[in-house]
């Protein structure tokens, strides 16, 4: 049992040293690579500037913090294989952010701004891990409610 713990532990403490923080804005031309994989976008939205190209190659990860979005303004090439898709995801749950200590992960004041963020922003998709999935939720009269919708595209 003691050597799967280690095991979990250490592949969850490697990601999140190998993880590559992006910044909020992309121009010119922009290659995110397997090698580099995962991908976070943890503070601000992602824009993709007009005049701008992200290629993404396949068996990339990207994990989104909650609350953020990706804003396509230029050009998004992404095209992954069946043995190598490219998945885009919430930050898992047991994910040490990049910017953090332990102890600053676990602490009231982290947890409580990062919700007041997310009221801020006042929509959120929770719940899904894939394209379709997933619900989505407006920050209306102090509480989440969900949107409905009968688009099935």
């Amino acid at each position: 049992m003691w050597i799967l713990f280690c095991a979990v532990l250490s592949r969850h403490l490697l990601t999140a040293l190998t993880a590559t923080p992006v910044d909020s804005n992309i121009f010119g031309s922009v290659r995110w690579k397997l090698s580099a994989s995962p991908y976070i976008i943890q503070d601000n939205d992602l824009v993709i500037a007009s005049d701008a190209l992200l290629h993404i190659e396949p068996g990339v990860k990207v994990y989104v913090g909650p609350g953020l979005t990706i804003k396509v303004k230029g050009t998004l090439r992404a095209r992954g294989l069946p043995d190598r898709k490219i998945v885009f995801t919430r930050i898992p749950p047991d994910f040490l952010p990049l910017n953090e200590t332990m102890s600053q992960t676990h602490s009231t004041n982290s947890l409580d701004r990062t919700a007041n963020d997310i009221r801020r922003r006042r929509i959120r998709l929770v719940e899904g891990n894939e394209l379709r999935q997933g619900q989505l939720q407006l920050w209306m009269a102090d509480h989440w409610r969900p949107v409905c919708s009968r688009n099935t595209e």
